[in-house]
């Protein structure tokens, strides 16, 4: 492969961020809250033993605060069109045949040598080139709430669609994160006005961070002789926040003593869907929220030496060697 420290043309849209609106207000979680208690601590001995009479319990449940929880939606996609040289084999169909002359499209002739020794039994060997075209798209939904871990399949595939059903709720744009999660606020105006406490948790990723692997993941090997023409794209960086209540259930003695506590997260665009809590506290005051939109100057600096090329040496078409190491286009929509 050539030596050299060229990079791949990338080009970026700009990185955005939305607000999903709720369609469970206050009142109506602390309904489904209610309708929850009954569930929240499963079926056990001690409920069992209520029933006969031997033991009285109670459910108590506190809505403790609102929460909005991010997740990423990137498409990122490549594009390489390079030549490679391949071996083909023909056969000449009478064992006389002393050669074999191809007849192009255009008039034109190549002739082969057929060998009269017996050693290649009739067959003509000659090298040809390939040219290909080689793309490549992947769009991600990234849960930056939590880290699950590597999901199985089916599990992967349903928050995959959970995320993409949810970025359709009223998605409002989000212009300037910092002062957004200071004030909780959208043009001028409150976003809530329940008295309801409410934060704005930090992704667990930044712009780069998930622009960077998910670049990485378009990246093909290619067998190529010559690179004609390449490309990256950033088509999409979006971080969204979606709304969900945060409830604590007591269970009761007859005398109010805690028995057990639980904490679950009751999903305000999707009615009667609950989860077990993540995590309970964050450290809202050192997060650097301007940070996490921004893309750094070197994100889509990925050399011709970091893509897996297999096969003979490598050449650049005179086109993309005039265009200059380092190249990356500037953030453009």
């Amino acid at each position: 492969m050539t030596d050299t420290n060229l990079s791949i043309p990338t080009d970026f849209c700009e990185p955005r961020c939305f607000v999903l609106e709720p369609i469970i207000n206050h009142a109506q979680a602390l309904t489904q809250a209610g309708e929850q208690k009954g569930k929240v601590f499963g079926f056990g001995v001690d409920k069992l033993l209520r029933f006969v009479g031997q033991r009285k319990t109670s459910v108590d449940a506190k809505l403790l605060q609102r929460r909005l929880v991010p997740f990423w939606h990137v498409r990122c996609s490549s594009h390489f069109d390079y030549s490679r040289l391949n071996d083909y084999q023909i056969n000449a169909h009478d064992p006389d045949a002393v050669q074999i002359t191809i007849q192009g499209s255009k008039g034109q002739t190549i002739n082969f040598r057929v060998d009269q020794t017996g050693r290649s039994e009739g067959r003509v060997t000659f090298t040809g080139v390939e040219r290909c075209n080689t793309n490549r798209d992947l769009t991600e939904w990234i849960d930056s709430y939590v880290q699950r871990g590597e999901l199985p399949l089916a599990e992967a595939l349903k928050e995959q669609r959970r995320m993409e059903e949810s970025a359709k709720q009223n998605p409002r744009q989000v212009y300037d994160l910092e002062s957004f999660v200071k004030h909780l606020s959208l043009d001028g105006q409150p976003l809530f006005v329940d008295g309801v406490e409410t934060i704005v948790v930090p992704p667990l990723e930044t712009a780069d961070m998930v622009v960077k692997r998910t670049l990485r993941k378009v990246m093909v090997s290619i067998d190529a002789s010559t690179i004609h023409e390449w490309g990256l794209r950033v088509e999409k960086i979006d971080l969204y926040f979606r709304p969900l209540f945060v409830f604590q259930f007591e269970k009761l003695d007859e005398r109010g003593n805690p028995l057990e506590r639980k904490l679950e997260e009751l999903d305000a665009l999707n009615r009667s869907h609950w989860t077990n809590l993540a995590s309970t506290e964050f450290q809202m005051s050192n997060i650097p929220w301007n940070q996490i939109l921004k893309l750094s100057a070197n994100i889509g600096v990925i050399l011709l030496q970091d893509i897996p090329v297999l096969g003979r040496s490598l050449e650049i078409s005179k086109a993309i060697s005039e265009q200059g190491p380092d190249i990356i286009n500037s953030m453009r929509g």
